[in-house]
């Protein structure tokens, strides 16, 4: 007889009951909301870090653009327009519009600034500045 209790006691224990899967599914919901403001945090960098890096090769492209001619005359260079870049951004380049041409002063070397920001801010994303030299 206490041979059939010991076996009926050991046949309803086995196994995981309601309770504990309850209490177990309670702790997981707890952990993932604990890691929710983390993932948060790393998808906003993740496309910061993409901002950044299409904002720098746009200048890169740009300057490339730039100094790829070994000389520009000074009305090449006015009439010069930047690489296109993607809805949010916008590329800017500085230098180009108050270039005078045709006078004897005008200046034999001329620094251009190119930079890129998100079309609602004016805060550079990432710039770059080079001389460019002008022939006649």
């Amino acid at each position: 007889m206490a041979e059939r209790a010991a076996h009926s006691i050991e046949a309803h224990d086995s196994g995981f009951g309601m309770l504990e899967i309850m209490v177990s599914m309670l702790l997981l919901g707890l952990l993932a909301i604990g890691f929710l403001p983390l993932l948060m945090q790393s998808a906003r960098v993740s496309a910061s870090n993409a901002t950044l890096a299409t904002a720098t090769q746009l200048v890169s492209q740009e300057m490339a653009l730039l100094r790829g001619d070994d000389t520009w005359s000074c009305a090449e260079l006015k009439k010069h327009k930047s690489v296109d870049a993607a809805p949010p951004l916008a590329v800017e380049i500085e230098g180009i519009s108050d270039l005078v041409c045709n006078t004897p002063s005008a200046p034999r070397i001329q620094k251009i600034r190119v930079w890129v920001h998100e079309r609602a801010k004016v805060k550079s994303i990432s710039e770059a500045s080079t001389l460019i030299y002008l022939t006649a």
